[in-house]
């Protein structure tokens, strides 16, 4: 490997190599430094953004902070706050021809700093972090909070279309409020591919800022309430035995069931859009104001959803595989789509504020209900190849390599998750507003976000396309930068954190989750299976009788008969495959056990017989818990066990 070639590397943020987690040390391969180099040349060529470079700063820090050579010359920097006020600051020299300034006391915001030279006008992106993420009193002053957490798609009730919905969280809310919970933990909620309904894995959306319909409670649509035709329509007993149909299946028919809402949907939005009814005009009044706030961006969603239903290739997900003249959205054959489709684009942005509007109205039941923190969000760690997100920022992302996981024990090649990285040039450039955009989006819906693999704040494993993962290197991000923005915006959406942080975290990211007191999301084997099932043995029939809460997913509030359920409970313990034991934020508690088990179908001893996966949940929860997950599907067992 040439010496050029290393510093090349060096300076575009790119690791050398890595230590796996026996501390072996493993050199990146000379091929995979020039590949993502010459990705990350291209990607600055392309990212000549409005600012010069991001920095960060702290609230009331008064610190000094240097400039870049660009600023020479200038006779004074205006700082910018976010109401346009402007003030003058001085600059002065340094050591070795350097420049400086001295900030003064600022709260947190973002803030401009701006300098003219040369006859250009050169800005800086300037990030006043406070001290910490937002922190509930509660848990600041040493208190603990306790909750659960689902897939909501994996819900059933007597009321539903076959995959939970809206609805059915607002019920969750009201059972998590009598049981004294603080949060009811879900999936990511991201939009995903309603042209694809069977690519159904959260983890890889069509859009992290917009929300998937598939989840609507189709019945509290305001159409049905008001439109004759339409209550008519749903009363049919072919319709009603269509939608008992979806709900008595064994896993989630993704596509049967969403095939079904959208045709209601449709129908649903004619009426809408052409009922003369005041119900009717006040909807429409309520949705024009959500198309003017969400502008351009919902806009362009909708355009992307109507193109795909009827561009998308059978065994192929998103832009990627439609016609080429359709790849740049601005492009002509696109403007000419949009004119003619204007009635389907709007529909799918009428979608979206339904979504809105169910979910808020969980929200709300969660304030009146007293769950405490509400709902605890997922936000994934990237999104889909052929996104929506992609194809209207394709200038964001950085479309030649994937993100992944380096080689290590459990997986001898890595892992490509084949999620295109975000453009760490455009970021610095762009003062990392599309970072910044996606976190508020976020953390507006929910009480708790859980940032998924929180070390892509920090780096990320980079895989070259088309390669397994041992073609990789870590390319670092301005983690100053985005550890900032990350508490800076859940202070001001009062939003409480929690970084997933399991496997290899750098000592940076490390001493940044700790700095800005993120809450931590760790699995720690802790017990054998012995020592529990030696415990739990202890317990008699008529403790268990009081202590043991058995609840159905097919009625969501159903108890069924507690003998039945304790005599199932020891295959649990012979087909677990792994035990862990959450940590907690108050250490060495021995607290007695309280058991919880949730049963997703009417068939509990067949679900307690499947293979049994327990995994840990994060250190936010009351003293220790375990999450049981079968390893069979979306029908599956989960178990909480939740320490007193």
């Amino acid at each position: 490997m040439s010496e050029t070639l290393e510093q090349q590397a060096v300076e575009a943020g790119i690791d050398l190599g890595y230590h796996d987690i026996n501390g072996t040390y493993h050199a990146t391969k000379p091929e995979v430094l020039e590949s993502i180099v010459a990705v990350l040349d291209k990607s600055k060529a392309d990212s000549d953004g409005l600012y010069l470079n991001t920095m960060v700063a702290h609230e009331n820090g008064e610190e000094s902070l240097q400039m870049p050579s660009e600023f020479h010359g200038a006779e004074a920097v205006v700082l910018i706050d976010e109401a346009d006020e402007c003030q003058s600051l001085t600059l002065y020299p340094g050591d070795n021809d350097t420049l400086w300034i001295k900030l003064p006391r600022l709260a947190c915001g973002y803030y401009t700093l701006s300098a003219e030279t040369g006859g250009k006008c050169r800005l800086i992106r300037l990030i006043v972090a406070p001290e910490s993420v937002y922190q509930p009193k509660l848990l600041a002053n040493g208190g603990r909070m306790n909750g659960l957490t689902m897939h909501l798609y994996s819900l059933r009730s007597e009321r539903n279309w076959g995959i939970g919905d809206f609805t059915d969280l607002l019920n969750l809310m009201k059972y998590a409020a009598e049981k004294k919970l603080d949060f009811v933990g879900i999936n990511p909620l991201h939009a995903l591919f309603t042209s694809k309904p069977a690519f159904a894995s959260p983890y890889s959306p069509s859009s992290r800022e917009w929300l998937n319909p598939i989840y609507l409670d189709i019945e509290k649509v305001g159409a049905f309430t008001y439109n004759e035709q339409l209550k008519n329509w749903l009363a049919q007993p072919k319709i009603r035995q269509r939608i008992a149909a979806l709900r008595v299946t064994e896993t989630v028919t993704y596509t049967a069931v969403w095939t079904c809402k959208r045709d209601a949907l449709q129908m649903a939005f004619n009426a809408f859009e052409q009922d003369t009814c005041e119900a009717a005009a006040n909807e429409r009044a309520a949705f024009e104001a959500f198309v003017l706030e969400k502008g351009k961006a919902l806009q362009g969603f909708g355009l992307f959803e109507a193109l795909d239903q009827y561009y998308s290739r059978s065994g192929q997900v998103g832009w990627q595989s439609w016609p080429s003249e359709f790849h740049q959205p601005d492009g002509e054959a696109v403007e000419k789509f949009a004119r003619s489709h204007e009635r389907e684009i709007r529909f799918y942005m009428w979608l979206q504020w339904l979504c809105a509007e169910q979910l808020q109205e969980v929200n709300q039941a969660a304030v009146e209900y007293g769950v405490k923190l509400g709902i605890y969000g997922d936000l994934a760690v990237g999104v889909a190849r052929g996104s929506a997100d992609t194809w209207l920022h394709r200038q964001d992302y950085c479309m030649d390599v994937s993100v992944g996981a380096p080689p290590d024990p459990l997986g001898p090649t890595g892992q490509n998750w084949n999620l295109p990285p975000l453009n760490p040039s455009m970021l610095k450039h762009t003062g990392y507003e599309k970072f910044a955009h996606l976190l508020r989006e976020n953390m507006r819906l929910y009480g708790v976000l859980r940032i998924d693999h929180v070390m892509a704040l920090c780096r990320l494993w980079w895989v070259l396309n088309n390669k397994t993962a041992d073609f990789g290197a870590y390319v670092h991000y301005d983690a100053e930068v985005t550890f900032a923005i990350l508490a800076l915006e859940s202070q001001r959406n009062r939003c409480v954190i929690i970084g997933e942080d399991l496997g290899t975290v750098p000592d940076q990211a490390r001493y940044l989750l700790n700095r800005y007191q993120v809450f931590s999301y760790k699995v720690r084997c802790r017990k054998t299976l012995r020592c529990l099932h030696h415990r739990l043995r202890k317990i008699s029939l008529q403790d268990l009788k009081r202590r043991i809460a058995v609840q159905t997913a097919v009625r969501l509030h159903s108890v069924i008969e507690i003998n039945k359920a304790a005599q199932l409970l020891s295959p649990v313990f012979r087909t677990v495959k792994q035990l862990f034991l959450m940590p907690h934020l108050h250490q060495g508690a021995d607290n007695p056990f309280r058991l919880t088990v949730g049963l997703r179908t009417g068939n509990p001893g067949k679900l307690l017989t499947n293979p049994v996966l327990i995994t840990g949940y994060t250190e936010s929860m009351v003293g220790r818990a375990f999450i049981f997950r079968t390893v069979v599907g979306v029908n599956a067992l989960n178990q909480v066990w939740a320490g007193i």
